[in-house]
């Protein structure tokens, strides 16, 4: 995110070289900084040698591809393009700076018979080493550039079709779902809840291209024949009960009473209880009987498990979430790993405000040096390899109004690394940096545990309208599955 507001693309190939400047090998050797610089006029650059004008003019003098490789190792030491792609096998079999030392020293002797000073030959061949640690071919970085803009061109004009086709596509992406369905509310489209009689199998468009149907799929514990059962027992005639839905369909009790947590069953015709009282109805209710050799079918993986079980391995109590909210938000967050209402801190708007909290939307457009708070739920915590080697972490937050990504130092990772572990919400304290050549970035040096900060406060009813306010145009039809 950061370095698409850096690099500014302007046509595909800027997005061919996007892809492939965000890889660990041009991160590691720093080529991103004077790329961007190059690209946008804001620093002067030159061929250290007038054979490679033509070959690196394009990438403003930066190695920026496999195939950049072969050509170097050609013009400046002479290898044959075979023998240059000794090279580019080096890069990707070992993918360590290792495997280029064999190749060091031929490469620095020709070039200095012909004619290239050591110092010159040093230079190039350390851009190719620093490259090894991993680059692209160019066709793989377009390949990828292809989905990207499909991606942005999709979420741009059809929104709703494109969050449903990754809501139906789980496991995937980097993004928990969660996260994919509160972006969605963020431009717009609504969040239509669970309902037996109009949910899919997957999540569903309706309202003409403004608004997602939560499938079925996202209620935990139910396999695929439950699933089926559900649809076409559904088109014979509506349920007019829980227990004739128990008993027409393949739906075991203890998935039953999941689809009463989740909403799934709220309109139907005998509601006329609460959930708890509707709990106590599924519980009475006697378990199925199994045929004589029939195997209980599985439950299906839950799209957001992959998430559940990530946040699992780093022991942290994403479990609390949702912050607040009354048993129903709370057992439809149990059930289906979705905030289907609103998101999880729309009732602490003011309490955020009065706590000198600037939303992520906003914090980007701070002055320099600015010391600023911001809260979110976490996303991820991660570790990437840095030029340094000195560890750097970046966590990535999403409040009502977006994501952010926050840069933490290893002195205060020091002292928070157990919060950032175990909790999922946090309150950072930090720096904003708006650097010429590097854009924002945030920097921690205080972290809380928000749900500690928060708890006992009084919290009012969120606003049910989006938090960027975007209109969407109506189109197509209800109903509609995608992806």
């Amino acid at each position: 995110m950061n370095l698409s507001t850096r690099l500014k693309p302007k046509r595909f190939s800027d997005i061919v070289a996007q892809i492939s400047l965000f890889r660990p090998g041009p991160v590691q050797g720093d080529l991103l900084t004077p790329y961007i610089m190059r690209k946008n006029g804001m620093e002067p650059y030159s061929a250290p040698l007038p054979e490679l004008d033509e070959v690196l003019r394009e990438t403003y003098q930066v190695i920026l591809y496999q195939e950049t490789v072969l050509e170097v190792a050609h013009v400046v030491a002479g290898f044959s393009l075979a023998e240059g792609d000794m090279i580019r096998r080096a890069m990707t079999k070992d993918r360590g700076r290792g495997a280029m030392d064999g190749i060091k020293r031929e490469f620095l002797e020709r070039a200095m018979k012909r004619g290239v000073p050591e110092e010159k030959a040093r230079e190039i061949f350390g851009w190719m080493e620093g490259f090894s640690a991993y680059g692209f071919p160019k066709a793989h970085a377009a390949s990828f550039a292809e989905l990207a803009y499909a991606s942005a061109y999709m979420r741009v004009h059809h929104p709703a079709e494109f969050f449903c086709g990754i809501l139906n596509s789980q496991p995937m992406g980097f993004y928990s779902p969660r996260t994919v369905l509160n972006e969605a509310r963020r431009v717009g489209v609504e969040v239509l809840p669970p309902d037996i009689h109009l949910s899919g199998e997957g999540f569903t468009v309706e309202g003409r291209g403004s608004a997602l149907r939560v499938g079925l799929s996202y209620c935990k514990g139910l396999s695929k024949k439950a699933i089926s059962s559900i649809i076409s027992k559904r088109q014979e005639r509506p349920f007019g009960s829980v227990s004739d839905l128990y008993r027409r369909t393949s739906v075991e009790r203890d998935s039953l009473q999941n689809l009463i947590k989740a909403g799934f069953l709220d309109h139907l015709p005998s509601q006329k209880e609460n959930r708890t009282k509707l709990l106590r109805d599924a519980r009475s209710l006697p378990k199925k009987r199994k045929s004589r050799g029939t195997q209980q079918e599985m439950p299906l993986q839950h799209p957001a498990g992959w998430w559940e079980e990530r946040e699992e391995q780093e022991n942290r109590e994403t479990i609390h979430l949702p912050l607040a909210g009354s048993s129903l938000e709370k057992m439809e967050w149990q059930t289906l790993g979705l905030n289907i209402r609103h998101h999880p801190l729309s009732p602490y708007r003011q309490i955020l405000r009065d706590l000198g909290v600037t939303p992520s939307g906003r914090i980007r457009h701070l002055q320099h040096g600015t010391t600023a708070r911001v809260a979110g739920l976490i996303e991820c915590l991660q570790r990437p390899p840095t030029k340094s080697g000195v560890p750097v972490y970046f966590l990535l937050i999403e409040d009502e109004w977006g994501l952010l990504q926050a840069t933490i130092f290893r002195s205060v990772y020091e002292r928070y690394g157990s919060l950032l572990h175990h909790r999922g919400a946090f309150l950072l304290e930090g720096r904003v940096e708006q650097d010429r050549k590097r854009g924002f970035s945030f920097i921690v040096r205080r972290i809380g545990d928000l749900e500690e900060i928060l708890s006992g406060a009084t919290v009012t009813s969120p606003n049910t309208a989006s938090a960027s306010g975007a209109f969407l145009r109506a189109k197509g039809s209800g109903g509609r599955r995608v992806g």
